[in-house]
């Protein structure tokens, strides 16, 4: 596959790049100006953006943007993620949100923000719920002639120069999760603190994000250049100790989790194993199978043919908030970890222990294709279905693979 830059992806590149090379002229007035800049200033930079098709790349040509992809977006977020104290929030990008506005919202709201006149800001998060849109507390009550929004809002990104907020609330009585525009000087709202953080940001503290999967593309990360130094997890010292002497020094132990402990989504079932596909592991002479697994799972355990073969540790194991406490100690007595896909096989690797990853045809991206290892955990082995939805093969190579580790 050739992923080399079109000749119109390098033209954008060059032309962010020049701007982003504009903006870094201003870093140095920006930090002692302790973020902010003269509006006069941050005017002369919005027209400059408009004219280097920088300004609302998320947006339509129709309505103003630049009208870029995702991929493009990305080319010119490389360039501006160069630029320091936040001046990349200079050439604005409108809420994406805003594009599904109506034409009446869209002539209000989003117009102006293309042609540089209006500012927004999106406000989610909440003190006790964060980012997360299913948790939030702010409500919103029918009244006459409009709404009556209650809650607090937390770092509202770029709230502190927004003329209007896109404000999520649960519509009473059914809590329904609805977007409202809120204009800034609204009879109640009230901008209660503006913090100041350790670096300084043009538009007090304007939180950026990144698409996940662009973030590797933006770093500079490869399959050959990922931080993978292990251990970088260490175990409790006197839980290694406890759970060293529970298990004791004889047989070769190996930990094995067949489930990710979850049946919500068709991923997971592909994810997860059948206990029974480890039966070939019983039958290595001197090993001792340990469960790691969590939840309902475990009561396979008595249904499988091998299931007597299978010590479990107490129903206390990891429970309440110290999930992951016990598991990371007992791994450190093990011999070896066999597992699906799943926060166990992580662990284990971040541990530094030896692990045997057991992997669907259509495995989660993150373990790449086609291959054995992975450059995120050096102590890690992936054994890949051949056949989608039969794991007797991958077993039987991982059972192999673990005799011979017994006989050294």
């Amino acid at each position: 596959m050739d992923f080399a830059y079109t000749p119109a992806q390098q033209e954008l590149k060059a032309r962010a790049a020049a701007y982003a090379e504009l903006l870094m002229g201003y870093e140095d007035e920006s930090e002692q100006a302790g973020g902010p800049l003269p509006k006069e200033t941050v005017d002369k930079l919005t027209r400059a953006a408009m004219d280097a098709g920088m300004f609302g790349i998320n947006m339509p040509v129709k309505w103003g943007g630049a009208g870029l992809t995702l991929l493009e977006q990305v080319i010119v977020e490389e360039e501006f993620g160069k630029v320091t104290n936040c001046l990349w929030d200079i050439p604005w990008r409108p809420a994406n949100v805003l594009a599904l506005a109506s034409e009446e919202q869209r002539e209000r709201y989003l117009l102006p923000i293309l042609r540089g006149e209006r500012f927004d800001a999106f406000a989610t998060t909440e003190p006790d719920a964060g980012s997360d849109a299913g948790a939030i507390a702010t409500t919103a009550t029918p009244v006459d002639g409009g709404w009556l929004i209650n809650g607090e809002k937390w770092f509202v990104t770029c709230g502190d120069v927004a003329n209007f907020l896109l404000v999520q609330a649960n519509v009473l009585p059914g809590n329904e999760s609805t977007l409202f525009f809120v204009e800034k000087d609204t009879p109640g709202v009230r901008i209660s603190r503006t913090p100041h953080f350790m670096h300084s940001a043009v538009n007090g503290h304007p939180v950026r994000w990144l698409p996940l999967m662009s973030a590797p593309g933006v770093l500079g990360v490869r399959p050959d250049r990922v931080p993978n130094a292990v251990p970088y997890l260490a175990a409790e010292p006197a839980l290694v100790e406890s759970w060293a002497g529970s298990l004791g020094s004889d047989g070769f132990k190996i930990g094995i989790n067949w489930e990710s402990g979850t049946q919500r989504d068709w991923f997971s079932r592909l994810r997860n194993v059948p206990l029974a596909a480890f039966a070939p592991l019983a039958d290595i002479p001197g090993v001792r199978l340990v469960s790691l697994q969590k939840g309902p799972p475990i009561e396979d355990i008595p249904r499988a043919p091998f299931g007597a073969r299978i010590e479990h540790p107490a129903d206390h194991y990891d429970a309440g908030a110290d999930a992951f406490l016990n598991t990371a100690a007992l791994m450190m007595s093990l011999d070896l970890i066999v597992t699906c896909d799943t926060s166990v096989a992580h662990l284990a690797g971040a541990l530094g222990r030896p692990v045997f990853a057991a992997l669907h045809t259509a495995a989660d991206w993150r373990w790449l294709r086609e291959r054995g290892d992975t450059p995120w955990y050096p102590t890690m082995k992936l054994y890949r279905q051949s056949v989608p939805g039969d794991w007797r093969e991958p077993f039987a190579r991982i059972a192999a693979a673990a005799g011979e580790m017994t006989r050294r």
